[in-house]
């Protein structure tokens, strides 16, 4: 690797933890998420000569991980229109100066939002989603149904997200 090449996959890793906060904040699966930034990263390696000196890289490299979270999303047949807005501000929230303000109000509201649920809804989130244990699990342990399952989690998802919004909201 030459020394130009060198600094360039230096530059590329100083935006490695915006890319990731992106790529989260638009899969919402970790795994999903580090995929997506490691694509992004050699897209961008083999198309570190058509990168312009005046435009800004960060919003350079948010543009490559944008294209290949669309591809991933055709791909799985996920639905982007719900992340339109993201999409369209991703250069200016992902920002090294901006995404850390963004992502630490986001953290406290869901942190707040966390609090209001019933306990057991609760359990049931830490559950899915810090030890990963599975709809079926949960619905075996809980005594109810799969589908009783995902509707509550589905349920508990747009509540937190409403509540996150209007906390963020109340902020600004």
């Amino acid at each position: 690797m030459t020394k130009d090449a060198e600094q360039f996959a230096q530059a590329i890793q100083h935006h490695r933890r915006s890319l990731l906060a992106y790529a989260f904040t638009c899969s919402r699966d970790l795994s999903v998420a580090e995929d997506v930034v490691q694509e992004t990263c050699l897209i961008a390696m083999k198309k570190k000569d058509q990168y312009e000196e005046f435009i800004d890289f960060g919003a350079w490299l948010i543009a490559i991980a944008r294209r290949v979270w669309l591809q991933e999303c055709d791909r799985r047949r996920i639905n982007t229109k719900a992340m339109t807005y993201l999409h369209d501000n991703a250069s200016i929230i992902f920002t090294p100066e901006n995404f850390q303000e963004t992502w630490q109000e986001e953290k406290v509201a869901l942190k707040s939002c966390l609090k209001k649920l019933e306990a057991e809804d609760q359990d049931m989130l830490k559950t899915h989603f810090e030890h990963k244990e599975k709809y079926q699990s949960l619905a075996t342990r809980l005594n109810c149904t799969v589908a009783s399952i995902k509707v509550r989690m589905f349920r508990l998802r747009k509540s937190l997200r409403q509540c996150i919004n209007r906390k963020l909201e109340a902020v600004k």
